[in-house]
């Protein structure tokens, strides 16, 4: 019997795509408690509180969750496209988490998850297991 190439893939599987996937669910998780947390303070929380449009705040992070569950599903799935726009996305997010430390805001969680998971995306294997080239 002929295994599909998806099947041929999940069976090989590397650890650093397990962990890969389970610091993407983290991160989706961070990304939604935040999400949580600015609906919690526009509902709640009365007073004045925001420099700008929380409605666009709310579906920048909402665009980042579904971005984030996109990359999720391709690195599960073994897709080259989401390791090259994983990639991409780490990178300008650890810019932008660097922007924010040196302007007062702690953002170290976030920091730590992209570097950790730019680590594992270049990794040998994982980089094999994705077709990208060594």
């Amino acid at each position: 019997m002929i295994e599909s190439s998806t099947a041929q893939k999940a069976a090989r599987r590397p650890f650093g795509v397990i962990v890969l996937c389970g610091l993407q669910i983290i991160s989706l998780l961070i990304e939604l408690a935040d999400l949580a947390r600015l609906i919690w303070q526009v509902k709640f929380i009365p007073g004045p509180r925001w420099n700008g449009d929380w409605q666009a705040q709310v579906a920048l992070n909402t665009l980042f969750f579904i971005v984030g569950l996109s990359f999720l599903i391709g690195l599960w799935q073994m897709k080259k496209w989401a390791w090259i726009m994983l990639m991409v996305y780490l990178s300008a997010s650890m810019g932008l988490d660097l922007i924010s430390y040196f302007s007062g805001k702690e953002t170290y969680i976030p920091m730590v998850i992209s570097v950790i998971m730019v680590f594992y995306l270049n990794l040998r294997e994982v980089r094999q297991a994705y077709e990208i080239r060594v």
